[in-house]
């Protein structure tokens, strides 16, 4: 599915955004939609409600979060207009960046120690993919524009690939079925990546991430690969949706990773694309794993 047209790059701090799901999409997507689940042997009404629900789970994470870690910032009414305007528009990335390392960075030094974080995020922009693979194109042509936009703007700042940090997967599972070999059908994917390393001076430092988050169909996967995501989820615990980088979460990453790069992988439903900006800890030691950021 990837023939619509690319949506706006939105982000939570715009004007009436809301969480949607598939409230917000055309018609079109969603018979698009249905056809791809019935031609991959799902039933399209409850696949959809899987989309809908992971599409609506990540929207409020996404304002959630924001607003949890804009109050973090404790920003006045100017530092409020001036987020308001930067937040999400392409043309302004590095000046967004730039500005947020620079609040990040004076918040972190002055924070009360009665708080349990020592690292800021927000997010720089997002999409809604909600089954279009290429309706993320825009955003990441976007940030793929950051150097140069930093290059013209400062000779004093550098941005480089970062120097450490992996991809970072997690898995949560949104159906149970009653098939022996599959114990859920659907199950949400998150995978993140650092992409930026952007520095200025002793302290200010902002890393970038790209978070995808997709919808896994079991039913997609090859028998043994779907058994063993099943077998390592149950050998997890009742407390693997709340960890990183657990062996089913690795597992259902890599074919997210496939994904990512093969569009035609029908294992995986993409919902959404952000990038997120994070500043701290503020003094990093040599090697320090950077891929998860306090979001």
């Amino acid at each position: 599915m990837s023939s619509e047209p690319e949506p706006i790059i939105d982000h939570p701090a715009q004007p009436g955004w809301q969480p949607g799901g598939l409230s917000v999409a055309s018609p079109q997507r969603v018979e698009a939609l249905q056809q791809h689940l019935a031609a991959c042997g799902e039933g399209p009404e409850v696949g959809l409600q899987a989309v809908d629900l992971l599409a609506i789970q990540l929207d409020s994470y996404r304002l959630t979060h924001e607003r949890d870690n804009v109050g973090r910032l404790r920003l006045g009414p100017l530092g409020m207009a001036v987020y308001e305007h930067l937040a999400g528009r392409p043309e302004h990335f590095s000046e967004y960046i730039h500005w947020f390392g620079a609040v990040a960075t004076r918040a972190l030094l002055r924070r009360d120690h009665a708080y349990a974080f020592n690292s800021m995020a927000l997010e720089l922009a997002g999409c809604r993919q909600l089954g279009y693979w290429d309706a993320a194109r825009q955003l990441d042509t976007a940030v793929r524009r950051i150097p140069e936009q930093f290059r013209a703007m400062s000779a004093d700042i550098a941005v480089r690939p970062p120097e450490a940090g992996s991809s970072n997967y997690r898995l949560h599972p949104l159906y149970d079925d009653v098939q022996p070999d599959y114990r859920f059908r659907y199950a949400g994917v998150r995978h993140r990546q650092p992409v930026l390393d952007i520095r200025e001076g002793y302290y200010e430092r902002v890393w970038v991430y790209r978070q995808a988050v997709g919808l896994l169909v079991l039913g997609q996967l090859e028998p043994e690969a779907r058994r063993s995501i099943v077998t390592a989820y149950e050998a997890a615990g009742p407390e693997h949706g709340a960890a990183n980088n657990t062996p089913a979460a690795t597992i259902a990453g890599r074919v997210f990773e496939r994904a990512l790069a093969d569009w035609t992988e029908r294992a995986i439903i993409p919902i959404g694309t952000q990038y997120i900006m994070r500043v701290g800890p503020l003094q990093p030691e040599a090697g320090q794993d950077i891929s998860q950021p306090d979001q």
